[in-house]
């Protein structure tokens, strides 16, 4: 495999902004001092005075007002824990299979099946693809996204080729097949 390492550059990057998604960025900003003054006023007490001098009963005496400081500590979060549920793929024998030769060359597909088949697939359908291409690609359709990786590493394919069953060159007469693998003229 002559570009590997550039796979492995590829993993190591995601890998890094997968752990900066989970765990975000350190934060140091300071938190600030908060200052809390109540108001409160005390009544005067409206007793009448037996002198001449009379005091009105709406003037109120202001209270004295205390000042409470508040210091919120800093808090750290930590990533919540999340359990992730992986479903191995199924077993080679358990999915369908099918083989299509775009690389023009005579038997290049039941070169390939033959291949699938001593790996444990079973029932591998041969097929002339409609068009010649120059690589060799694993289509799969919905659901089976680790079963075409699979079978990608069995033929040494970098990640880059596996693509929806949408993806796919033509085939004549496929059908339900869950994985198809379209060789291409680099294998053929």
């Amino acid at each position: 495999m002559k570009h590997q390492w550039l796979a492995y550059v590829v993993v190591a990057f995601l890998s890094v902004g997968a752990g900066v998604a989970i765990a975000g960025v350190p934060n140091d900003v300071p938190v600030d001092t908060t200052i809390i003054a109540p108001e409160t006023t005390e009544p005067v007490d409206q007793t009448p005075e037996s002198t001449t001098t009379a005091v009105p009963a709406t003037t109120a005496v202001p209270a004295t007002t205390e000042v409470t400081e508040t210091t919120v500590a800093p808090t750290t979060t930590t990533p919540e824990e999340t359990t992730t549920t992986t479903v191995a793929p199924l077993e080679r024998s358990e999915v369908t299979v099918a083989v299509a030769n775009g690389a023009g060359a005579q038997g290049a597909a039941g070169r390939a099946a033959d291949q699938l088949e001593t790996l444990g697939y079973v029932d591998v359908r041969r097929f002339d693809g409609s068009d010649v291409v120059d690589l060799t690609v694993v289509y799969y359709i919905e659901g089976f996204e680790d079963e075409a990786a699979r079978m990608a590493e069995d033929f040494d394919l970098l990640p880059e080729f596996v693509a929806p069953i949408e993806d796919a060159p033509d085939v004549v007469n496929l059908e339900d097949e869950e994985l198809l693998l379209y060789v291409g003229i680099d294998r053929g």
